[in-house]
């Protein structure tokens, strides 16, 4: 049984996080059952600083260049989310599962 709305991994998404003054962009990376089974997703933050570290993807969305900080996944409640804005490119997202694998070791 499906309890929430079919958020899609690999999803851009625009966040306002409290407290923090303006959006946020995050990319989900929690796998599709997952997301629509629970009330929650977890999500990586996107960002135009860029540090060339070997947890951050390199990223181009919505005509910049930026860095998906994999080190900093965190969760949310999908209510959290303000609108989803697209997805990343199949490339990155290959590139953003192979790191993820990588950090974990699985």
């Amino acid at each position: 049984m499906d309890l929430v709305k079919p958020f899609k991994r690999f999803s851009v998404c625009q966040l306002s996080p409290p407290g923090e003054g303006g959006r946020r962009l995050v990319l989900i990376v929690s796998p599709d059952e997952m997301n629509r089974h629970l009330l929650t997703l977890l999500v990586s933050p996107m960002t135009t600083w860029r540090r060339g570290w070997p947890t951050r993807v390199p990223v181009h969305f919505a005509g910049k260049d930026g860095e998906i900080a994999l080190e900093r996944i965190y969760t949310i409640d999908q209510e959290e989310i303000d609108s989803v804005l697209g997805k990343i490119p199949a490339q990155t997202a290959k590139q953003v599962s192979k790191t993820l694998v990588e950090m974990f070791a699985i």
